[in-house]
């Protein structure tokens, strides 16, 4: 499969990884990607928030919730898309934080 990043909440910019606690929110590309079976989402936020990682079919159906309003703190984080039950195809993660 294949995953496009969708429209988060608060604007994302990409870079690099990074010892220290992120000045914004910051949603990474998947990797691999395309990928087989499996994929990383990696994102960071600023401060302790309300995080919630969800993906799409291309026709706009959620399929997974990989969080769902969980807390994370202040910091780098990941969380794994197993696609290995789902068709092969493109599909779209939405990283919002509260």
């Amino acid at each position: 499969g294949m995953l496009k990043p969708g429209k988060p909440l608060k604007e994302g910019v990409v870079g690099r990884l990074e010892a220290e606690t992120p000045n914004q929110f910051i949603i990474y590309p998947a990797y691999p990607n395309p990928f087989n079976p499996s994929t990383q989402i990696k994102f960071a936020v600023p401060s302790a928030q309300k995080v919630s990682v969800e993906i799409f079919n291309i026709i706009g159906q959620r399929v997974a919730v990989l969080a769902n309003g969980q807390n994370y703190s202040a910091g780098f984080h990941s969380v794994t898309f197993d696609a290995s039950k789902l068709s092969s195809g493109t599909y779209i993660y939405r990283v919002m934080a509260s």
